[in-house]
């Protein structure tokens, strides 16, 4: 996914706010999940691991992938946030459950 920062997004003058960076992470995360277990999941655990600051006004790509096979009902997806030519501000993971079929 790519996103388009502006900086009403700061946390400090001219760099994205750190809790922006994990709703990217959640946001690309999601997607990814929603794609595979469909619409009903919930995520209910989420670890940044901050890189660099992130500057803004600012484009930045945000790739989610599956790091290994969902046992279950749960799901772990890994996410980093990219310049797009190989820096790195932050990964992240978390960690997706499917919700129970109603009875």
């Amino acid at each position: 996914m790519l996103f388009s920062l502006g900086s009403g997004l700061n946390g400090h003058h001219g760099y994205s706010a750190g809790g922006f960076i994990g709703c990217l992470i959640d946001e690309a995360t999601g997607q990814c999940a929603a794609m595979i277990f469909g619409r009903a999941i919930t995520m209910v655990a989420l670890s940044v691991q901050y890189k660099k600051m992130l500057p803004t006004p600012n484009v930045v790509l945000c790739r989610s992938w599956i790091e290994k096979e969902p046992e279950g009902r749960k799901m772990w997806l890994q996410a980093s946030i990219e310049d797009g030519f190989g820096g790195v501000f932050a990964t992240g993971e978390t960690l997706f459950v499917r919700q129970k079929p109603k009875l």
